[in-house]
């Protein structure tokens, strides 16, 4: 633990992921502790990459979207997507 605190290390996605079960943060603890995470693994959340991992219509529109050529029903889905981590994260949407 104590090389997570000194930002040497992040655990494992399988520790991380045991970690929020255990501790069950708020929103507002579970986001520092996704961002220190990114900051030193340099990937987003293991929560984060199952779910992009596992919805091709996100992944087309991601790699669409430095062009900006998303269609209308990828910015739809894209926008569903992000409703649903908001409502998920706390059972109610984020305002």
């Amino acid at each position: 633990m104590k090389y997570i605190e000194d930002g040497v290390n992040a655990p494992t996605a399988e520790v991380y992921d045991k970690l929020i079960k255990e501790l069950k943060p708020d929103l507002q603890a579970r986001r520092r502790m996704d961002r220190l995470y990114m900051a030193i693994r340099k990937v987003p959340p293991p929560d984060i990459c199952r779910t992009i991992a596992q919805n091709k219509d996100l992944v087309d529109a991601m790699r669409k979207l430095e062009g900006c050529n998303l269609t209308p029903d990828q910015i739809e889905s894209v926008a569903t997507l992000f409703a649903s981590f908001q409502e998920n994260r706390e059972g109610e949407p984020i305002k």
